[in-house]
Formats: C-alpha cells, sequence, structure tokens
C-alpha cells in the first residue's frame, strides 16, 4: 500500500480483516511516534508494516514480492514526469498476476452552475499546473498503466450529487466532504501562494454559507472520483 496517513483506522482494518497475509504501508512522511513499534504492538494489528522512503520510484523491497498493491492518494503527491516511474516501479514489486487498486480525482466538478465553487477548482487546477502537476489525473490514468506494463485495465467513475435534501444526500455530502478536506489539505495549503490562499478560505466560508442556506444547492454540481484496477500478467 502506498500512502503517507500510514494511521489511518482503514488501514488497520485492512490488516485486522486479513489477518493471515502481512500488510505493508510505504509512506514518505516522517514516522511521526518515535515509539511506534511499541505504540503499534500495543493497540494495532501485528500484520501491519510500515516502510518509509524518501521517493516512490524506489521502494526498499524486492521485486515480485506483493499479490496486491492499493494506492489512494497518489494525485495529491507525483508530479507529472513522476507517474509512470511510480506506477513502474508497483509493477517490478508485484507479483506474477499481482493486482493494483488505485483512487483518483480530477479538481473538478461536473454540471457546476456555483461561481465561488467553480473559482474554488480553478484556482486549485492553476496551482497544480504551476507546480508541474496533473489537475486531471483521471484522464491520463489508464495510458499511464499501460506504460507501466500493466494489462486487464478496468475503471469506474463513482458521482456524488451534491445538495441532495434527503438523508442520503447528508451521506453523501459527509463523503464529499472529506474529498475537500483533503484537497485542502494536501493541494491548497501546499500549492497556493498566501494571497491565493487568503482569497480559497474566503471562499470556502462563502460556500458554506450559500450551503447553509439551503437556496443554492442544485448550483454545485456533481463531484466525482474514480476506481481503477489493472494487473500485472504472466508472459
Amino acid at each position: 500500500m502506498y500512502n503517507n496517513s500510514y494511521t489511518d483506522s482503514h488501514i488497520w482494518q485492512l490488516a485486522i480483516d486479513n489477518p493471515d497475509r502481512d500488510i505493508y504501508c510505504f509512506t514518505t512522511d516522517p514516522i511521526l511516534y518515535t515509539s511506534f513499534p511499541d505504540y503499534k504492538l500495543a493497540i494495532g494489528p501485528q500484520n501491519f508494516y510500515i516502510l518509509n522512503g524518501i521517493s516512490y520510484q524506489n521502494v526498499p523491497m524486492t521485486k515480485n514480492t506483493f499479490a496486491a498493491a492499493i494506492c489512494y492518494d497518489l494525485h495529491f503527491y507525483l508530479k507529472n514526469d513522476q507517474w509512470v516511474p511510480t506506477l513502474s516501479e508497483v509493477f517490478r514489486l508485484l507479483t506474477f498476476n499481482g493486482q493494483i487498486s488505485i483512487f483518483l480525482m480530477d479538481y473538478s466538478v461536473l454540471n457546476c452552475k456555483n461561481e465561488i465553487y467553480s473559482k474554488f477548482f480553478e484556482m486549485l487546477r492553476n496551482a497544480l499546473r504551476r507546480d508541474g502537476m496533473d489537475p486531471y489525473p483521471c484522464k491520463s490514468i489508464q495510458k499511464r498503466l499501460r506504460e507501466a506494463g500493466f494489462q486487464n485495465i478496468r475503471h469506474a467513475f463513482v458521482s456524488l450529487k451534491k445538495g441532495i435534501p434527503t438523508d442520503l444526500g447528508n451521506i453523501v455530502e459527509f463523503v464529499q466532504s472529506f474529498f475537500e478536506c483533503a484537497m485542502f489539505k494536501y493541494v491548497a495549503q501546499l500549492h497556493l501562494s498566501p494571497e491565493e490562499l487568503v482569497l480559497f478560505r474566503e471562499m470556502k466560508l462563502q460556500y458554506n454559507r450559500d450551503v447553509r442556506n439551503g437556496e443554492l444547492l442544485d448550483e454545485f454540481g456533481d463531484f466525482y472520483y474514480m476506481l481503477v484496477f489493472a494487473q500485472k500478467k504472466t508472459y
């Protein structure tokens, strides 16, 4: 698993649900817990391990090691020229017939009629382009996977409609708020200039006010994400 949030509960849950498998999490972030091995032994699953490195393109493991790889936050970190090398490294680590699972988000919203919310994403896209990153990773992921050697590529798009005034709509809004928070944490704070960040926060506050007043909910469009699966075939 490639993931910088190595203490997330759902990663531990993956290890708990698969007690007969060893789950490794590779992160480029510093290990925040200096006593993490003791901490993990006390409350974490015994089959969960952390690998820390400086690059996604050079993982300190031998080839053909893992049966599956889960990558769900690469679009927050990789520059355009890092995608294929990173996916090629995953390909190296997978066993033959091994599977890769990828979660992706474009920095965009479908059918958005709200000017503030549209500007919200436009600022993110401009900042990413300026820093050599891809604001539409969903469009390129299949091509990049093929370049890395993967086959049997399958994908699905999931649309989250904003502003549905029902209990289900509230759940969808809650899920979407997680993705918006991730965009703010991993993209806005890292790639916007101080002046842009002030404006970004002001727009976010105005957006929250518009959502609360309930009058503009049908203007915010559809948020979407992509799930991709591919295989390292046996030759």
